[in-house]
């Protein structure tokens, strides 16, 4: 006993002590005559003595399953063995369809019939059947489902296992209703916004962390074929049989690491979002977020979604953006930030062998100043042109500025530029022909 309640545990030993005092409560029924018997031998007495506690003992614990009735709308007890249902709580309603009927399972299918809401009451039925209870909760202590009642809007129906035989069968159960109405209106509103989402992500799915559950919101056909053929083996097989036929070989391994359930929670680290791009198989870039949308009393993550976006469009332009940093307009070479990077990347490869050759154009302020700017700027392609024609087989061409060139050459011997690529770039600058400014050779 713990203050006012009395805690149950299914034992294999008895204990066997005087009891001192007057009764806890004249709550419930104790017959003292089963103290009195007319054999004087200790065994008789001891198995009375027995009946008397345990008389007392049940009706302690019918007391205290009434002070816990308040948080729900109805409360019984179901004893298989014994065809019993004892009602805690459900006010006269309950009472009154209890009842209409003599057998135990007949009030209990009664009462169902009577509050469960038309379209539900087949649902209601599988749930509450008692003849396979004992079976479907051999391996669990609580069972639960949601439906619709006739009065009081969603409700939550849910067994608990109070007791169970030698062999591990329960033989008796708490059965309970409480009204979830508002907290069904707030997931409707979830889903809602959900739907909503569709028009955004090219797919949709929900998973229950905790059941290994999915539910397709938005999705393509593909991916429909795959949930239908691994619904019965859980939501990560699904998931991971998604990725593997819809993301490229070299991002494979790195989505299923991203899509394991089993380190999802830690990995989120508080966050809401947690997102990562791919290379799809199908439709190329994509972008896949798992979004955090409930979690279960301990805070832990229980449901989340699992969306795709398409970003192909996306990520072109951002190819573009790169190549635009790098690359330098007028002349199209790359430019000092690709220098620069491409020099960094040259200090980290110690085993490289290169050639860095820097040059300018000679006479181009003649040019400008001249001819104008405009026969400058063609000046300055002309020049890139040349250097890339002849020497870009090799590896890189700068421009890092005004008439400044670099090239970077790779895996050549110096004497080989020296000696053959030097007079062959000679020879293609003296064959130039410029354009519309220039009308003279270089």
């Amino acid at each position: 006993r713990v203050g006012d309640y009395l805690h149950f545990f299914n034992s294999p030993m008895v204990y066997v002590m005087a009891r001192e005092g007057e009764k806890v409560s004249d709550e419930y029924f104790i017959d003292e005559n089963a103290l009195k018997s007319n054999n004087e031998g200790m065994i008789p007495n001891l198995i009375n003595y027995i009946g008397v506690v345990t008389n007392e003992l049940e009706g302690q614990f019918l007391k205290t399953m009434s002070g816990i009735a308040n948080i729900y709308k109805t409360m019984f007890i179901i004893d298989t063995d014994n065809a019993e249902l004892i009602q805690l709580d459900g006010d006269d309603w309950a009472n009154d369809l209890l009842a209409e009927k003599e057998d135990y399972k007949d009030k209990f299918n009664n009462f169902i019939e009577n509050v469960v809401n038309e379209e539900y009451v087949d649902l209601a039925k599988l749930f509450v059947n008692i003849d396979n209870l004992s079976a479907k909760m051999k391996l669990k202590n609580t069972i639960s489902c949601d439906l619709l009642g006739k009065n009081v809007g969603w409700f939550r129906a849910q067994f608990v296992v109070i007791n169970r035989d030698k062999e591990g069968n329960a033989n008796r159960f708490v059965f309970t209703t409480q009204v979830i109405d508002e907290e069904k209106k707030e997931l409707e509103e979830q889903h809602r916004i959900v739907e909503k989402l569709a028009d955004t992500y090219y797919t949709i799915h929900l998973f229950d962390l905790e059941t290994d559950g999915c539910k397709e919101i938005d999705t393509v056909e593909l991916l429909h074929t795959l949930y239908k053929r691994h619904v019965n083996n859980g939501g990560q097989r699904i998931l991971h049989e998604a990725m593997k036929a819809s993301v490229r070989p070299e991002h494979l391994d790195m989505m299923l690491e991203f899509t394991d359930f089993s380190t999802l929670d830690e990995r989120l680290n508080g966050r809401k979002v947690m997102a990562i791009d791919f290379h799809g198989a199908i439709n190329g870039w994509a972008k896949a977020q798992f979004i955090e949308y409930e979690r279960n009393r301990n805070g832990n993550l229980s449901k989340v979604l699992f969306v795709t976006q398409i970003i192909e469009e996306e990520k072109r332009k951002e190819e573009e953006l790169i190549k635009k940093s790098t690359i330098d307009e007028l002349t199209g070479l790359l430019n000092r930030r690709a220098y620069e990077e491409a020099i960094r990347d040259l200090k980290s490869d110690s085993d490289l062998s290169y050639v860095i050759c820097s040059l300018d154009v000679n006479g181009l302020k003649v040019v400008n100043d001249d001819i104008g700017h405009s026969a400058g700027d063609e000046l300055l392609r002309g020049a890139a042109e040349v250097l890339s024609r002849c020497l870009g087989a090799y590896g890189k061409v700068f421009r890092i500025g005004g008439d400044e060139f670099i090239l970077y050459l790779k895996n050549i011997p110096s004497d080989e530029i020296r000696n053959k690529e030097a007079k062959k770039l000679v020879m293609f600058f003296k064959n130039f022909q410029a354009g519309d400014y220039v009308k003279y050779s270089v």
